[in-house]
């Protein structure tokens, strides 16, 4: 088991003060956790990427290729909300980078507005805490076969669903969720798994579930890669140079031993009453049935803000 989400240097520098693709940065850091920029990469295939966000909405990835051309390929979200056409882009050489960049920018101030509200308020949870900051975005370990990843994942959710039989609202074929919406460390250096909801997303009902199956290949992964804090420092690290994180960040990770995660379920106070009964049931029985450790999930309600804006200008002149 592994995770890759540290760049090549050269594609990371793109991004860095001076690069072609800073601004991107900029937009970002102004955006008061609004924006997200987050990295992946597959060194197998030799693919690396940068993805910019908007709340939980992915808008477009940046792909790394040979020679430095770059290209970018928009979401099936945008491509609806923005009627583009559904077509492939192509590969920017180096000396257009600056083009690129003022497409991306472009992109993101059309694209902001028409974006589905729970998106970018359930987004705004993921910072309701300021104590803890991103490290990475839907964050998972890959298995090295990617058979075996499937066969363990459904062997989880499998189980799961046996202990939930019967509670109300929740699917008797209960989806596989291996990923989380946002990895963050906290300053106390506790490591978050962090899952964003809309208070009527009937999804809390059963999000002990997630954290049952995304604790347990969290716990695999740090017990089998050797090198997992070591990449965590270094994620830590490549958010810290691009302003992405605080400094100092990078120092929470520990230095050795194993570590351990909390399953973090971050909605808004206005969620109903039944929900937050179905997960406390789901909670119990996931406990119960041993696949759960009920101290390491836990739900936050944080009020939303009326006054607060979920849209903002990124404009450039």
């Amino acid at each position: 088991m592994f995770v890759e989400r540290v760049p090549r240097p050269e594609f990371a520098a793109v991004f860095l003060t001076g690069g072609a693709l800073a601004d991107i940065v900029g937009l970002v850091r102004e955006s008061d956790g609004l924006l997200d920029l987050d990295f992946w990469v597959d060194s197998r295939a030799n693919l690396e990427r940068a993805s910019v966000y908007c709340g939980l909405a992915k808008l477009a990835d940046i792909y790394a290729g040979s020679g430095r051309r770059l290209r970018l390929e928009t979401t099936g979200l945008v491509r609806r909300r923005l009627q583009l056409p559904d077509e492939r882009a192509p590969w920017i050489p180096a000396g257009r980078h600056a083009e690129l960049a003022a497409d991306i920018v472009s992109l993101v101030d059309r694209a902001v507005p028409v974006l589905p509200e729970s998106h970018t308020r359930a987004g705004r949870t993921l910072h309701a805490a300021p104590e803890r900051t991103v490290l990475a975005r839907g964050f998972g370990p890959r298995f090295d076969e990617e058979n075996t990843g499937t066969s363990w994942v459904a062997g989880v959710t499998g189980r799961v669903r046996v202990a939930l039989l019967g509670v109300g609202g929740i699917p008797p074929n209960l989806p596989p969720k291996p990923s989380c919406d946002a990895l963050m460390i906290d300053q106390s250096g506790s490591l978050l798994l962090v899952e964003a909801e809309a208070p009527r997303s009937p999804e809390i009902g059963f999000a002990p579930s997630r954290a049952a199956q995304q604790i347990s290949l969290w716990d695999a992964w740090v017990a089998a890669d050797t090198d997992a804090l070591s990449h965590l420092r270094k994620m830590a690290s490549l958010r810290e140079v691009l302003g992405l994180c605080p400094a100092g960040t990078a120092d929470l990770v520990p230095l050795s031993g194993t570590p351990s995660s909390t399953f973090v379920l971050a909605t808004e106070s206005s969620v109903s009453t039944a929900l937050i009964e179905r997960m406390d049931r789901a909670t119990a029985l996931l406990e119960e049935a041993g696949l759960l450790d009920a101290t390491r999930f836990r739900c936050e309600l944080t009020p939303f803000e009326s006054g607060r804006t979920t849209r903002i200008d990124v404009t450039r002149t």
